[in-house]
């Protein structure tokens, strides 16, 4: 499929941005180079629907297709693929379609488990696949599990205290990098072996989200915002009240301004995400966080407990469980043992000197 024109561009950014969005095409550039990335790959690198036969003729069928999905939400995977039989595709390309039409239109990978080795687990983050009898809204909800309840103490008491989870502290005290995605269930992963956290960067597309939900409770459920085009209000909320009022306070700290200038420069993040709109929609009184709130508990344990400086620190813990420290204890122990003997040899040997340069003193030799 060619790239999108400009005419395209503004119906694209009307269909998965929101009202008036077509008029703001450069505040959404990077969702747009996102949406031209997935759907007209330029290379293999990038390919995600590289096809003799494209499923999607023009931006227009994809347009068509997504609000397809939004309407009806229930519908299974093989319900979809059904649905994509007219264009004569192979199964694999069709399957393939699905997953890049539900990137560009929810920023979520519903095949992602084709991008991590098998088996791989990260933290509470297992990679995704769409079942053919699963339908989408459940798909979708089993994505963002909400926290139990018992942790809302704790989770409360990690936002009082987000000035100490500032990204650039994080960087610069424990040396944690932060990696653009635009998988939005990878937001605030932490992954020990690499020091990074995931941060989903496209501020644009979550402002719009917002806006395109703005007459609609903030607790509405995952269903009814698919319906719309969105994903639920509370989950958007939280993303970017992470990024602009934990991470990246760029609206009240001047350092948390200038660390995000470089991560736009030098990771790829949304230019947009240095204008701080503040929630677009205001939240609860009593806004917490009911789907992030462990990963920002898991920042909040760097923070608490550091993790090693170095990978010399990082070896001596891992080889310091409760069985080798009681080893190591016994070899302190009998090692203090065999120079306390050694000592008291020294000792009896400088009396035995101290006795013989006495006698020697006291009776010289005559001469």
């Amino acid at each position: 499929m060619e790239p999108p024109s400009k005419l395209d561009l503004q119906k694209i950014a009307e269909a998965f941005l929101c009202d008036g969005a077509s008029k703001k095409l450069e505040q959404y550039a990077t969702y747009l180079e996102f949406y031209e990335k997935v759907i007209c790959p330029s290379s293999i690198k990038d390919a995600v629907i590289l096809l003799d036969n494209p499923v999607f003729e023009s931006h227009d069928s994809v347009i068509a297709f997504s609000k397809d999905l939004r309407a009806d939400p229930s519908q299974t995977h093989n319900e979809m693929m059904v649905r994509l039989n007219s264009s004569g595709s192979q199964d694999k390309d069709k399957a393939a379609a699905i997953r890049s039409l539900v990137r560009v239109t929810f920023m979520l990978d519903c095949e992602s488990k084709q991008s991590y080795p098998a088996g791989f687990t990260l933290n509470d983050f297992v990679p995704l696949k769409w079942e053919h009898d699963v339908q989408f809204v459940d798909l979708v909800q089993g994505c963002f599990p909400r926290q139990d309840a018992t942790r809302n103490i704790r989770i409360r008491g990690a936002l009082a205290q987000k000035k100490r989870l500032k990204a650039w502290k994080l960087k610069k005290r424990y040396n944690i990098n932060f990696r653009a995605t635009d998988d939005i269930r990878e937001h605030l992963l932490y992954d020990p072996e690499e020091r990074s956290v995931k941060i989903f960067h496209h501020t644009g597309f979550l402002k719009a989200q917002l806006l395109r939900s703005l007459n609609q409770p903030i607790d509405l459920s995952f269903e009814e915002s698919l319906k719309i085009g969105t994903l639920p209000p509370q989950l958007l909320l939280e993303t970017l009240d992470s990024i602009h009022f934990v991470l990246f306070p760029i609206g009240t700290d001047s350092k948390s301004k200038r660390f995000l200038d470089k991560l736009v420069q030098k990771e790829g993040f949304d230019p947009n995400a240095k204008t701080d709109e503040g929630h677009v929609r205001e939240p609860l009184d009593e806004f917490l966080y009911e789907f992030w709130g462990d990963r920002l508990l898991k920042l909040l344990d760097i923070v608490d407990n550091p993790p090693p400086a170095n990978w010399l620190v990082a070896w001596f813990e891992r080889h310091t469980s409760e069985r080798n420290a009681l080893t190591v204890a016994i070899v302190g122990l009998f090692l203090s043992v065999i120079f306390s003997f050694l000592g008291l040899l020294v000792s009896i040997a400088q009396l035995i000197f101290a006795i013989l340069q006495w006698r020697v003193a006291l009776h010289p030799p005559q001469s």
